[in-house]
């Protein structure tokens, strides 16, 4: 898995968060193709210039219109301009400019990492000696920048080499002295990387319904309560099941009763696309009830090590009809079409019991 991390450097250039370059690596990471990574420094620094550059501009705006009554304005006019410049004031913008990262790191799958207890003293230690990435000793202007450094040495240690976006050429000469730290100065490096274009081909091939299986994984949770609710009411009425557990004379019964539903599973990687259809798998766990008949010789030797209840004692000269309660494992999948996908309304396909498991008597 490609793992890149990006600067300040470069993030202060789109502000919004909607450059083409971000807005793709953004995307293939949401995809899980690979791994973003921002360090808390680089988050704050971006936040905060952010927010104290958009204060600036608001106080103006407050002050112009606190004063525009000597630009000669009606008075009613006058007053309701003061009613705006209090309703701007009450803004918060500085959790405005965190909300509006903080959505982009969650809706992007971006991994944030906070600062290491050890990076304080790394850090003054390499200010004092001004070993990398301090140029010099005492150099303060490059106390953040060694945060960031510290960042990456720590991101490496976990995840492994790791590809750092920064048009600082100090900053990104001293981490690319790094092991598993590779510098790069702009996106059009990245992109010509073999290891990037792999992703990339692999993001062509399905961009096509990048979008509509997105909106599926972020409705992971929704789809277990359907499923759960689909387990309950719909899917398994009735339903035959087959197993070696079953003293069936075919190894088989009647699904009569649910008494639990557990561990419900989706395997996101498991996704498939197929003529405009996503197919969702399902594993899930239950206590069921199963009913069957049973040889009646053959009862009497279970009884002693097993739950099984005689429902009918007369079925005829030779069976019981019985039911017992077995641990379940079972599949399904969901299909949706691609044009339906914001609905969340499936067609349920093939239910598959891997296991039918006794629970023996106590």
């Amino acid at each position: 898995m490609m793992n890149i991390s990006i600067d300040s450097s470069i993030l202060r250039r789109d502000r919004t968060l909607s450059s083409s370059d971000i807005l793709l690596l953004a995307k293939m990471s949401k995809l899980g193709l690979l791994k973003f990574h921002i360090s808390w420094i680089v988050y704050k620094e971006i936040t905060t210039t952010n927010y104290l550059e958009s204060k600036e501009i608001i106080n103006k705006v407050i002050k112009e219109l606190n004063n525009i009554n000597k630009k000669g304005v009606d008075d009613i006019d006058f007053f309701k301009f003061k009613k705006i410049a209090r309703e701007i004031e009450a803004i918060d913008i500085e959790k405005s400019t965190q909300k509006h990262w903080k959505n982009f790191i969650k809706d992007s799958k971006i991994i944030l990492h906070t600062i290491d207890e050890k990076h304080g003293e790394n850090v003054m230690n390499s200010y004092f000696e001004g070993t990398e990435p301090f140029p010099t000793p005492k150099s303060r202007k490059d106390i953040p920048d060694a945060f960031i450094y510290q960042a990456l040495k720590t991101m490496s240690k976990t995840f492994g080499q790791i590809h750092f976006i920064c048009d600082d050429n100090n900053l990104r000469e001293s981490c690319d002295n790094l092991p598993n730290i590779i510098g790069i100065k702009e996106f059009s490096e990245l992109y010509d990387l073999p290891e990037f274009k792999l992703i990339n081909d692999k993001y062509k091939s399905i961009e096509h319904y990048a979008d509509e299986l997105l909106i599926i994984e972020d409705n992971i949770q929704e789809i277990k309560v359907i499923a759960n609710d689909d387990i309950w009411n719909n899917i398994l009425n009735d339903i035959i099941i087959f197993s070696t557990n079953i003293p069936d004379d075919n190894n088989e019964g009647r699904l009569v009763g649910i008494d639990e539903v557990s561990n419900i599973e989706i395997d996101s990687s498991k996704i498939q696309y197929i003529d405009n259809y996503f197919y969702i798998p399902i594993k899930a766990e239950g206590l069921f009830t199963i009913e069957y008949f049973i040889y009646k010789s053959d009862y009497y030797i279970f009884d002693e090590r097993r739950n099984i209840q005689i429902t009918d004692w007369d079925w005829n000269d030779h069976y019981f009809l019985v039911e017992e309660d077995f641990d379940v494992k079972f599949s399904f999948k969901y299909k949706i079409a691609k044009d339906k996908v914001d609905l969340l309304e499936f067609e349920t396909e093939k239910i598959d019991f891997e296991e039918v498991n006794i629970i023996p008597k106590k």
